[in-house]
């Protein structure tokens, strides 16, 4: 089943969940402007792409995945962001308002700036 994810066919969303950003083979063509928490299960690299389309979260949580670096410096708003298992993950760039943070079996993470 495919999807249409314009940002025109979900007004008003505030939410979102996507269940495995590793095996999406869609493509986001629009910024989702009013979207203000995400939660992103089984994630992978993709996940600093799709982030970018997201510029008014304000929470994020990220469960499960093989992310290395996670890149937010682009989300300005991002009050709170949960990191849970996620084995590999290394670096965190964080944007500067940050307010919350919790990590989470993340037994790599070596940086968060």
């Amino acid at each position: 089943m495919k999807v249409n994810l314009l940002e025109r066919n979900f007004i008003g969303l505030d939410e979102i969940t996507f269940l495995s950003v590793k095996t999406f083979k869609g493509k986001i063509l629009e910024s989702f402007i009013d979207v203000k928490k995400m939660i992103l299960w089984y994630e992978s690299s993709k996940s600093n792409n799709i982030l970018k389309l997201f510029p008014n979260l304000i929470e994020l949580q990220i469960y499960n995945g093989n992310l290395v670096n996670l890149f937010l410096t682009e989300n300005q708003k991002l009050k709170k962001l949960q990191l849970h298992n996620l084995p590999k993950l290394e670096i965190v760039k964080k944007p500067d308002g940050l307010e919350e943070l919790i990590v989470e079996r993340c037994k790599m993470l070596k940086l968060v700036e």
